[in-house]
């Protein structure tokens, strides 16, 4: 048991630090479903037990929780927390978890808890006070430890087998606990930024939108850089579609669900009204380099953002003597979002602006009356460059979007002496 023991003042030391750094947010009721959200989205697939109870009863409770018990969440929800305990380990699991969140005690405990079929569980965990919905409440975390103790009473003999699987145990549970303080860090660090309110939404489909925020502060940048913002405990760097002169950020947006996804799925449950918070320094070196006269750019779907920030800003600087040939593929003819805009810009400065959609789903039924290009964007590169006559020398080629396109641009067109730039939107 000493090195059961051990793994308990392990833990203890990360449940003590822990509760120095949460700080208690007072958040408007939009932002406490967002935190909720979010919470959800953390901590619903970690791979220790997670629970909330408030006002004695159960207000969340993890995958591992439901299997561990082998009760639904309908089930949980809204039930006694003590009622699964063992009815002789009540009194004291009550009165530890009493002193922990008044801060008297800070060693984990072990109790044991009966599941769904009548089996006994033996639990090791700790809690930790929080807010939850704007409340006060308790955060449970706690880690099945039933196996090990079968292991401990059938290896009696054998105590240096049993102090490594404890010892283990402790370090897993110490893992989760420094994730956990980590995202309540990083909570504290976004809820002190600057914010930006959403002012305007347009959804485009069911996983792309377009929004214009309106930050609180002077916020300066350049054509082709980037803006970062964040929710609850997540931030994410956007490109910028509007031009530095437009008085507001209009950002083209695209949904990336669970588990990749962490920051779009609660962007998509913003209304205007709703705020974000926006460091204060934009930031990248995606911009335009005035040296060459050909730019030859090549998105995805909204790797097309910095491309239309710097045109916009082009043609309102009153510049002249560049050619920008745009290049843009998508699986759908309704995610050119800024198709019209690119054509009319090319039809009035035709000297100017050359604009290419290409679908690469040509035979579905979302492509229904397509009468444009088809195909992969990045296996027309080399097709269009030889239509226009665009050299090295006098062509710089940009790449954004997926990463997969952006590998394959560069493969075919730095061995030609092309120089590539490229912004990607995440990694492979």
């Amino acid at each position: 048991m000493k090195g059961n023991d051990k793994a308990k003042e392990q833990l203890a030391n990360e449940v003590v630090a822990l509760r120095q750094k949460v700080t208690e947010l007072e958040p408007s009721e939009g932002e406490r479903k967002l935190e909720e959200n979010l919470f959800r989205s953390l901590f619903t697939n970690s791979p220790i037990g997670i629970y909330v109870v408030q006002d004695g009863k159960f207000q969340f409770v993890n995958s591992r929780f439901q299997r561990d018990t082998s009760y639904s969440e309908d089930e949980l929800l809204g039930a006694d927390s003590l009622s699964i305990v063992v009815p002789e380990d009540r009194v004291v699991v009550r009165g530890c978890a009493v002193s922990m969140l008044k801060g008297d005690r800070s060693a984990p405990y072990e109790f044991r808890i009966v599941d769904k079929a009548g089996e006994t569980r033996w639990i090791i965990g700790t809690v930790a006070p929080i807010q939850y919905g704007g409340r006060r409440a308790a955060l449970g975390y706690y880690m099945d430890v039933t196996d090990d103790k079968r292991v401990q009473e059938a290896l009696r003999e054998s105590g240096e087998r049993y102090k490594s699987v404890v010892a283990n145990l402790g370090e897993a549970i110490a893992a989760n606990v420094g994730i956990m303080e980590r995202d309540w860090r990083m909570r504290d660090v976004i809820a002190k930024l600057p914010r930006a309110r959403v002012v305007e939404r347009k959804d485009v489909t069911g996983e792309l939108m377009v929004i214009k925020l309106e930050p609180e502060i002077d916020f300066a940048f350049k054509s082709g850089q980037y803006c970062t913002l964040g929710l609850g405990s997540v931030e994410r760097a956007y490109s910028i579609v509007s031009a530095p002169h437009e008085p507001r950020l209009e950002l083209f947006v695209e949904l990336v669900p669970p588990p990749e996804g962490a920051l779009t799925p609660m962007m998509w449950k913003l209304k205007v009204g709703d705020s974000m918070s926006i460091r204060p320094r934009s930031k990248g070196i995606f911009t335009m380099d005035e040296r060459y006269h050909q730019h030859l750019m090549v998105a995805t779907v909204t790797g097309v953002a910095p491309f239309m920030s710097t045109i916009r800003s082009y043609f309102y600087r009153g510049s002249q003597g560049h050619q920008f040939y745009v290049l843009q593929g998508a699986s759908y003819q309704d995610e050119f979002t800024y198709k019209e805009e690119l054509e009319d810009l090319a039809r009035s400065h035709p000297e100017t602006v050359i604009y290419v959609p290409t679908v690469s789903r040509p035979k579905e039924d979302r492509n229904a009356g397509w009468k444009g290009v088809t195909g992969r964007v990045n296996t027309l590169v080399e097709e269009y460059i030889d239509k226009y006559g665009l050299d090295p020398q006098g062509t710089l080629v940009y790449a954004c979007g997926h990463p997969g396109m952006i590998e394959d641009v560069k493969s075919k067109l730095e061995p030609k002496g092309f120089k590539v730039k490229e912004e990607r939107y995440w990694k492979q």
